[in-house]
């Protein structure tokens, strides 16, 4: 359910500051990446976050036009990042 409503566009950003502060729910994968990529999540919340996502998410919200840019730029620039790593 936590997860449903991290992705939900339709919340408020203070109920999304309250599932970010919460150890237990954003240490769930679905959770975090449903924050980041939802709109209304606070940016700050949103980059702390970016860094712990999958790389394939990553280039997924580098994309994503629904996102604030600052999300996306980050995003785009941390899956090059790991991809130069990787490469």
């Amino acid at each position: 359910e936590i997860e449903m409503v991290a992705k939900s566009r339709s919340m408020s950003d203070e109920i999304l500051r309250v599932i970010a502060r919460k150890r237990e729910w954003i240490g769930n994968y679905g959770i975090k990446l449903g924050l980041v990529g939802n709109p209304k999540t606070p940016i700050g919340i949103a980059l702390t976050h970016l860094s712990s996502l999958k790389t394939r998410d990553l280039g997924f919200l580098g994309k994503d036009r629904g996102v604030p840019e600052a999300i996306r730029l980050a995003a785009q620039r941390l899956a090059r990042q790991r991809q130069e790593k990787g490469a």
